[in-house]
């Protein structure tokens, strides 16, 4: 930490073997101070960054994650740490396997079976619909886009997560109005017709 510290000028002015000496001192001095200056100003601006690509994932609707080949979050958004009603900093670290595993085994499966074949086949994998149990027991609908990543180093999986369980329950609100009665909840003639054609069909 040179903070400034030199040689006195009369000892660095001077033509003999301390001079040099003294100019060399100097000189190096100079040269740490800028590197430690350099460095200082590479990491706030690396600090920077990561502040505002936090800020950035915190206010996607959906869920952002990156995940380890053991299923460790390396990164995680608010909408992730709102599903599992637990902070950010709490879950980070934290594997995701023993987390869901708690909440519903057979769907902790399904995610480290899509994240071993990312990360084994170097592809991204597309998950038009499927299910996840939040920790109320409530199921929720998703459509998952996984990546294989490089987060420092560290070979990873980098998720994003769509909600679509309003999409969902009004599709199948759409197939009750059109082949169910809305007052008795009974088949109707369309759903009798559709059954029909298909047995006609057979």
């Amino acid at each position: 930490h040179p903070e400034g510290t030199r040689m006195a000028p009369e000892w660095a002015e001077r033509s003999d073997e301390l001079g040099a000496i003294a100019k060399a001192i100097n000189q190096f001095l100079e040269t740490v101070e800028g590197n430690i200056l350099r460095r200082d100003l590479a990491e706030n601006q690396l600090a920077e960054s990561v502040r505002r690509t936090r800020q950035i994932i915190d206010n996607v609707p959906h869920m952002v994650f990156a995940r380890d080949r053991d299923g460790n979050f390396l990164f995680l958004n608010q909408s992730v740490s709102f599903f599992y009603k637990l902070p950010v900093d709490e879950l980070e670290g934290t594997c995701h396997y023993h987390l869901h595993d708690s909440i519903q085994p057979g769907e902790a499966n399904e995610i480290r079976e899509a994240d071993l074949k990312v990360l084994e086949d170097g592809e991204p994998l597309f998950i038009p619909d499927h299910s996840y149990t939040d920790s109320t027991g409530r199921l929720h609908y998703f459509q998952t886009s996984l990546v294989p990543f490089t987060y420092f180093g560290v070979n990873a999986v980098l998720g994003v997560a769509v909600d679509i369980t309003e999409r969902k329950l009004a599709e199948e609100k759409v197939i009750e109005l059109a082949f169910y009665d809305g007052l008795t909840g009974l088949p109707n003639r369309n759903l009798l017709l559709d059954r029909l054609d298909l047995e006609m069909k057979r």
